[in-house]
């Protein structure tokens, strides 16, 4: 997991202990990806975007060539990843992170995450009810129609058809169509909800703030039909994931984190 000031932390037994490692930076880590247990890469603000081949032993800095603050990244494997942000960048690299080039979306309205099932097929997310989705791996990006205006802050897919967003006053929408159609389904809140993950195509979460100090955490049995409030915490909510249906985090402001009990 990643946050402020640089922090990095790793777990080796499912979250009981957490180690800080050395990031050699201070600046907010905003988004994580790993492909395996070794190679994995973070981005952050001012451009910043770390590797490392060792699990996190070590990590470094690797040459963006841009200052934008990045809040999303994506590695599909070893060599092929994306990392996305504010003022519409997106930087793609083939290489494992030693070369990013530039790509266009025709926006520069902030990217607040991306999701790719492959080297080729890719989604992302931005405000104004914008989805994009992309076939050739970022060159070119088509914008779907998504029936609503609110700021989008997640996108996950569960397979090329199926996937879900997330964002501003409770919005969870759905396609089974890989992003021709998507549908508003019922979350039961107005809250902003910042991250949404499925396992399989039946079981979900979401999570979200209702204010500066409340977090709530949502879940569907049904594939997001419907939604049930799980739990509401003191303290903001930032990201989830799950591995399976009975083992999951969520983090939060204040160092917080949160596992799931069945």
């Amino acid at each position: 997991m990643v946050g402020k000031a640089g922090t990095i932390l790793k777990t080796a037994n499912g979250g009981a202990t957490w180690t800080a490692q050395t990031s050699g930076t201070t600046v907010s880590l905003n988004g994580v990806s790993f492909v395996d247990a070794n190679n994995g890469w973070i981005a952050g603000d001012g451009g910043t975007i770390l590797g490392t081949t060792n699990g996190g032993t070590s990590w470094t800095a690797l040459t963006t060539q841009t200052i934008a603050d990045l809040y999303s990244t994506w590695f599909a494997d070893s060599n092929v990843g994306w990392v996305a942000g504010s003022g519409g960048e997106l930087r793609h690299t083939i290489n494992g992170g030693y070369f990013w080039g530039s790509q266009a979306t025709g926006s520069n309205t902030p990217i607040n995450d991306i999701f790719f099932n492959d080297v080729a097929t890719g989604w992302l997310v931005r405000p104004g009810g914008v989805i994009m989705k992309t076939t050739d791996g970022g060159a070119t990006w088509a914008t779907k129609t998504s029936g609503v205006t609110a700021t989008l802050e997640a996108v996950v897919f569960q397979n090329s058809n199926t996937g879900w967003v997330a964002g501003a006053g409770g919005t969870i929408l759905k396609t089974t169509n890989g992003g021709t159609n998507w549908t508003a389904l019922t979350s039961g809140t107005t809250a902003e909800l910042v991250a949404v993950d499925f396992y399989g195509a039946s079981e979900g979460w979401a999570i979200g703030n209702r204010s500066s100090t409340e977090g709530i955490t949502l879940r569907s049995h049904d594939g997001g039909a419907t939604w049930t409030q799980e739990a509401v915490a003191t303290h903001r909510l930032n990201d989830i994931y799950f591995i399976d249906t009975g083992h999951g985090w969520a983090v939060g402001s204040g160092g917080h984190i949160l596992k799931y009990v069945p």
